[in-house]
């Protein structure tokens, strides 16, 4: 009887939780829910302790003294003058808020937000609609996925790097950069960038972005200004650049070498 009575109240708890879900997910905008929501912060949350710790860069958005805490977060969404829905999550790491939005079907975030940041910081009321927790565990490789529409963005990406390549080998510096390697570092589907190191034999670096665009179905590159770095392996691993590179040519999703 005992038994019975408490998988009632588990039962009764679950049908609770899940209308307060769905409830929640019902005041959100389209394509968003309480569930993509955690995963986006959680996600983001990741990427900026992997790439950016304190030991690197100093952030005013601290996180690492929370790693291996228990975070309450709740989402709140803003609505503009023209009753447009915006996504925020406000946590207890501090007295800021993450920024949401959906890109090809894809919640993740836009960056932390704090009052300095005028006028991208919301203004005016805004509704809170549900709440969840985080758990800040050590940082790790980001996952950043595949998918058919990434393929096409990583094969554009070859070959710019290729046509690259082929300027080395015309140039007046052919023989220094013949047997370089190219290292495209991996990257999320929803971003307009991507970014290439090119590594000479004999240790000087060059870091080339490029923005990558999609027009019907076919994505195009196109090259912005980087920057040169000699003999980078002699440089301290804690600078940011140094930090950066390490991070990034050791898992790039895809690696070309210019012969």
């Amino acid at each position: 009887m005992i038994l019975a009575i408490l998988s009632l109240a588990v039962l009764v708890a679950s049908c609770s939780n899940g209308s307060q879900q769905e409830g929640s997910n019902a005041k959100l905008p389209l394509g968003f829910t309480t569930d993509n929501i955690k995963n986006a912060v959680e996600d983001y949350t990741n990427y900026r302790l992997w790439f950016y710790p304190n030991k690197v860069e100093r952030s005013k958005f601290e996180l690492e003294p929370f790693i291996g805490d228990t975070i309450n977060a709740e989402v709140r969404i803003y609505s503009d003058a023209a009753e447009k829905k915006t996504v925020y999550v406000s946590t207890d790491m501090g007295d800021w808020l993450v920024k949401l939005i959906e890109s090809f079907g894809i919640v993740h975030s836009e960056g932390f937000l704090d009052k300095e940041n005028a006028p991208m910081y919301p203004v005016g009321n805004y509704e809170t609609v549900s709440s969840f927790t985080l758990e800040i565990e050590e940082p790790h490789q980001p996952d950043f996925g595949m998918s058919p529409r990434k393929e096409k963005m990583i094969q554009a990406t070859e070959e710019a790097v290729r046509g690259i390549c082929k300027d080395f080998a015309s140039g007046t510096e052919s023989n220094l950069w013949r047997g370089s390697k190219a290292y495209i570092a991996d990257f999320y589907e929803y971003e307009e960038g991507v970014e290439v190191w090119f590594v000479r034999q004999d240790g000087y670096v060059w870091y080339f972005p490029f923005q990558i665009t999609e027009k019907n179905g076919v994505f195009e590159t196109q090259g912005i200004k980087g920057f040169g770095i000699d003999h980078m392996e002699d440089l301290d691993p804690m600078m940011p650049g140094r930090f950066m590179f390490d991070k990034q040519t050791s898992s790039a999703v895809r690696q070309l070498e210019c012969n």
